[in-house]
């Protein structure tokens, strides 16, 4: 499977989950419960949720407005380098799947803001249609499977201390 280049600073551990051909880990029963979170949150709780993931990350977050953002919910930079890039995040219902829609609307708002990079990341899972989008047109994509383990991840984090 192709995957897009994305630096290893750039959620290294979400890259680590995505295994060859696809295929898909199975969820511990804490992934359920951060999904079970996740899936009661708005979208604007899921951007301030992405906003707080990306900070602990080590990115700068900046908001773009609610409404005419052109399809960037977040744009994010990294101290010392010049690279931005943009994030759409889509709370969806797990039944509702991302299309292609979303990989294009993320793409031509990375050029309107001036990014490099454009991810989207969903509380659902992505159409064929988009994955292949995303692919030929070097879209990162971060679906709810995804999502659920750094979720895990993080909160594992946040009892450690």
């Amino acid at each position: 499977m192709f995957l897009v280049f994305v630096p290893c600073a750039l959620l290294g551990y979400l890259v680590s989950l995505l295994s060859p051909g696809g295929r898909r880990r199975r969820i511990s029963r804490s992934g359920v419960r951060a999904l079970e979170q996740l899936d009661r949150m708005s979208g604007i709780e899921f951007e301030e949720f992405l906003r707080a993931l990306f900070e602990r990350k080590g990115f700068k977050v900046q908001m773009t407005p609610p409404s005419g953002d052109y399809g960037v919910d977040l744009i994010l930079t990294r101290p010392g380098s010049p690279e931005r890039i943009a994030v759409q995040a889509k709370r969806y219902h797990r039944k509702h799947t991302v299309g292609v829609r979303a990989i294009q609307e993320v793409y031509a708002g990375k050029d309107y803001y001036g990014c490099s990079r454009a991810i989207v990341v969903t509380t659902s899972y992505f159409t064929e249609n988009a994955k292949q989008s995303a692919r030929k047109l070097g879209v990162f994509i971060i679906d709810r499977d995804q999502l659920a383990e750094e979720f895990r991840h993080q909160q594992k984090n946040q009892h450690k201390k």
